[in-house]
């Protein structure tokens, strides 16, 4: 009866992951990878045998399959966001397609998984690709581009302990955290050729300390002549609704974004065959070699409003190269509007893909997506802003470590024949406390009325008598967040 009652804990930390809604698998085309490297990479028989490890969620509990080399049995999981939608232009069909993969090797969430670990891993790093697909009659031409995102380059975390922004905990020993930039940096590089690194966190602390240190080790990892280093301030930037300044950071970058390219490739319908992966009928016309990596604190909130901007400069040229449109653009306006039809969808797209991103990693829908929706921020867009900071808050601190285990459960990472799994969120304990330290000095006051002092004033009487267990409820939850560490959901340790 014990071992049930475990098991079934344990199944609905599995269900937990699942209910997220956020898994996709394929039984025809390899998500792991991206159209450029599906379409350049050698014929395989199996999916599983060249699949990208980074973005297989379920490759650790596929293992003994894998080691067998029982591919047939395997299907490769990514965790994102993924959605097709038809578009029509005048005389012109084509699906857009938008898909991000997380990287399964350091999932986890917001405040309990930061930075680098020693292998060079980073936390909440997506690789989003935006792909055109148009169908002419004789030819299917296939256009892609890609950016990625992850948590800053260093080894650094924050401690949860009921504060609304915990401490910054930077790792100083510059030997480890040079070592694993250095493996963060070769592996990017090894799979994309160059990288351009974004940095839009502020410029004043905290945030400053994190950029300082990053702009140092770019200084010592720049005699690579594959990286590119930005910082970019943008709350200070675009402060007031002055979202037109991110044309400088546009106009800072546009050089390397032109100089990457994106792929674009001409298919012969005719002779093309997806079942056989026949690749004598694909045309390279373009090829992508670097991607922009983007990143603020959490690489959410800001980080989906430039990735949007950046993605919507290169499908103006995309549409424009396969001729669907035919617009001009504007170095000085970065968000150059498409055709209405497109306009609606790839707004939608590119917000749906933010809110599901946020709620893997913070558990809530992404903040400023009102911008990203509609082009402009709105009284109700701060609501919801605040609504969900709030509820981010709550999540954080007492849902986080029972989520954290989830995620290492269903990837593998924590085996609960060698780990005692906590199985549960700590807001029964908080809402206990918190409880306690109001209603204990309330019903003292009610039941135990001789503990009030008596005076001659009435007026001071009333004050003695509401103040007295009015300051006691301060104490006691400030006590609770004096010792906040007490009270916050932990993950378990590996």
């Amino acid at each position: 009866d014990f071992c049930r009652k475990i098991n079934k804990k344990y199944q609905d930390m599995i269900n937990n992951v699942i209910n997220y809604r956020s898994m996709y698998f394929s039984t025809s085309l390899n998500l792991t990878c991206n159209i450029q490297t599906v379409l350049t990479q050698d014929d395989q028989t199996y999916m599983s045998e060249k699949s990208d490890e980074r973005f297989f969620y379920n490759i650790q509990l596929m293992q003994p399959f894998l080691e067998r080399k029982l591919f047939t049995f395997v299907t490769p999981i990514i965790q994102g966001y993924f959605t097709i939608q038809h578009c029509e232009h005048k005389n012109h069909d084509f699906d857009f397609i938008l898909i991000s993969r997380k990287d399964y090797r350091r999932l986890g969430k917001r405040f309990l998984v930061r930075g680098l670990d020693k292998d060079g891993h980073a936390a909440n790093f997506v690789e989003t690709e935006q792909v055109i697909i148009y169908n002419d009659e004789q030819s299917i031409r296939v256009a892609s581009y890609i950016q990625i995102r992850g948590s800053i380059p260093l080894l650094w975390s924050q401690k949860i302990e009921l504060k609304y922004t915990p401490k910054i905990t930077l790792n100083k020993d510059e030997k480890l955290v040079k070592e694993a930039a250095r493996k963060h940096f070769a592996e990017q590089i090894d799979k994309y050729k160059r990288i351009q690194c974004v940095s839009l966190i502020n410029t004043k602390p905290p945030e400053k300390i994190m950029g300082d240190t990053y702009t140092r080790l770019y200084e010592i990892l720049k005699k690579d002549h594959a990286l590119s280093y930005i910082w970019f301030d943008f709350h200070k930037e675009c402060k007031k609704m002055k979202w037109h300044n991110l044309s400088k950071l546009m106009d800072q970058i546009r050089s390397e974004i032109d100089q990457y390219n994106y792929f674009l490739s001409f298919i012969d319908s005719t002779t093309f065959s997806a079942a056989s992966s026949e690749k004598s009928a694909v045309k390279i016309q373009l090829i992508q070699d670097g991607v922009v990596r983007t990143n603020c604190m959490d690489s959410l909130d800001r980080t989906n409003v430039v990735q949007s901007v950046i993605a919507r400069n290169i499908l103006h040229q995309q549409l424009n190269k396969i001729g669907i449109t035919k617009t001009i653009l504007k170095d000085d306006n970065p968000f150059e509007p498409f055709p209405e039809e497109v306009e609606t969808i790839f707004r939608n797209c590119w917000t749906n893909n933010a809110d599901e991103l946020s709620r893997l990693y913070s558990g809530t829908p992404a903040l400023k997506t009102d911008f990203t929706r509609t082009g402009k921020r709105s009284k109700k867009g701060a609501i919801n802003d605040g609504r969900n900071s709030v509820k981010r808050y709550f999540l954080n601190n007492l849902c986080d470590g029972y989520h954290q285990n989830c995620c290492d459960l269903s990837t593998g990472h924590i085996n609960p024949r060698k780990y005692i799994v906590n199985t549960r969120t700590s807001v029964r304990r908080f809402g206990v406390a918190c409880v306690g330290a109001v209603a204990l000095p309330l019903l003292a006051y009610k039941y135990c009325p001789v503990l009030l002092p008596e005076t001659q004033s009435p007026t001071l009487n009333t004050a003695i008598s509401w103040g007295i267990p009015g300051l006691l409820v301060i104490l006691g939850l400030a006590t609770i967040f004096k010792f906040g560490e007490f009270f916050v959901s932990k993950p378990t340790k590996k």
